[in-house]
């Protein structure tokens, strides 16, 4: 089953599979989970409060975005995206939710992996090929981490993106 077959399936609820930093096939994603995963130490989840910008690598700047996650009702929105992902999809989202029909073209699917990471506190790294803004497929690699509020939610996502080698033998046409 390919990716974009098992991100159909998949809702806020499931358990997803964990992973190591080995796969993670970018050297800026390794570096901002290196970051993330030091940030919180012992705990599940860094807090919030932990994340300070300026300790964040220059170099991994442009590939990062934050969610704001809203709770009941279950929304997510972009609160910052970096440069490098908006000129890789085309446009700036930056204060759209992931279900307005405005956001990138699979914004709706991913919802579901977005509110698990936010409700389980364990990060979770996709690699797929998506659309662009143009219907382009693109192989992109996502990295998503929670940030816990005081309330020990997670009141935020902190994500990375990477775009990796097209293989023509791996992807599938959804059409």
């Amino acid at each position: 089953m390919s990716d974009c077959e098992r991100e159909a399936l998949v809702t806020a609820f499931d358990t997803l599979p964990p992973f190591s930093i080995s796969e993670i096939g970018d050297e800026a994603l390794q570096a901002l989970y290196k970051f993330w995963d030091d940030l919180r130490g012992d705990r599940n989840a860094p807090m919030k409060g932990d994340l300070d910008p300026l300790l964040i690598p220059r170099h991994i700047l442009p590939q990062i975005a934050l969610f704001d996650i809203e709770w009941d009702p279950d929304r997510v929105k972009l609160r910052l995206v970096g440069t490098q992902i908006t000129t890789w999809f085309g446009k700036d989202c930056t204060g759209l939710y992931l279900d307005d029909p405005a956001y990138y073209p699979i914004g709706q699917k991913q919802l579901p992996y977005f509110l698990n990471v936010a409700r389980t506190l364990q990060p979770h790294y996709l690699t797929a090929y998506a659309p662009d803004n143009e219907k382009k497929y693109r192989n992109f690699a996502r990295l998503l981490m929670p940030l816990k509020g005081n309330s020990g939610r997670s009141e935020t996502l902190l994500a990375g993106y990477a775009m990796l080698p097209f293989d023509a033998d791996l992807y599938v046409d959804p059409n």
